[in-house]
């Protein structure tokens, strides 16, 4: 089993490097459920929660209303899923070879995945091309039995000693942490060791909106080897990039909500490929968009 972070979220271990002045094509292109409706057939999804791109040319979808983990080959614009994890049939459940609204996954180099279990409460480990989960609960330092805080407990809110439903996490190669406080609207940095974080996209003290300087309901966030931070802004159905040291965030992806190819309808999860084309899970879309970078 290869060393795995704390939390399904973190995108640190995956082998890209997107460029300082990176920009996409805000078309998308379906890659995943091109049938435009929901449902338990191998060609469609049911709420996607979270898109995680391997090196082996292949997604892998967490397929959350459907309680399972699909894998795509990551160049199909029609083809179909097959399920790797829970039921292909979306049989919820809480035995081994069952999940119930997986909502984040990752998946290390030789294709072990780790996904969140959601309405389950737990962690679960698939080696590759097993059809059973294990229970790993969370992983800590390599002899360690109990976990160590490195954010929040200071109650549910918007100071900056605290979090307030943080949805996703992002960790980088100096163990600096990125949380996405999906109820104070923001991104938050935590540096190794410290006491309270500092908010680097989005309101300080948790105000919502539209406008370029602030978010409403962030899920998600990756960074760039430029530090620059591309936040999915849920209710606002865009993607966010903020320069490393900027408070203004540009829309490199969606506009109002819809089903469009230049819309996004709730957006949670994003990745990159190694040619630095993003991939964003269109929850309430249904499907999987592709931003072509330019």
């Amino acid at each position: 089993m290869d060393p795995v972070p704390a939390t399904d979220r973190s995108r640190s271990l995956k082998p890209f490097r997107l460029n300082g002045s990176f920009r996409s094509n805000t078309t998308g292109i379906t890659v995943a459920d091109v049938t435009n409706s929901s449902g338990t057939a191998s060609n469609q999804l049911n709420y996607p929660y979270d898109v995680f791109v391997a090196s082996q040319n292949v997604m892998y979808i967490a397929d959350s209303s459907n309680n399972r983990i699909q894998r795509w080959l990551l160049n199909a614009t029609n083809g179909t899923g097959m399920t790797v994890a829970g039921s292909s049939t979306g049989l919820s459940g809480i035995t081994s070879s069952l999940l119930t609204n997986p909502r984040f996954l990752y998946v290390d180099s030789s294709q072990n995945m780790y996904t969140a279990d959601t309405n389950n409460h737990r962690i679960q480990y698939y080696s590759y091309g097993a059809p059973n989960g294990t229970t790993i609960l969370m992983r800590w330092g390599p002899s360690a039995t109990t976990g160590v805080l490195v954010a929040g407990a200071n109650g549910q809110g918007a100071g900056a000693n605290q979090i307030d439903w943080g949805a996703g996490l992002y960790i980088d190669a100096s163990s600096t942490i990125y949380i996405t406080d999906l109820q104070s609207n923001r991104v938050a940095q935590w540096l190794l060791g410290a006491t309270s974080g500092t908010t680097v996209a989005g309101s300080s003290s948790g105000v919502s909106g539209t406008s370029s300087t602030l978010m409403h309901a962030v899920c998600s966030v990756v960074l760039d080897a430029y530090d620059n931070k591309y936040a999915v802004d849920n209710n606002n159905h865009r993607i966010q990039m903020f320069c490393a040291n900027g408070t203004s965030g540009t829309i490199v992806a969606g506009t109002t909500s819809g089903a469009s190819p230049t819309q996004l309808q709730y957006p949670c999860g994003i990745a990159f490929d190694l040619s630095m084309n993003m991939y964003i899970a269109d929850t309430s879309g249904h499907r999987i968009q592709k931003f072509l970078k330019l």
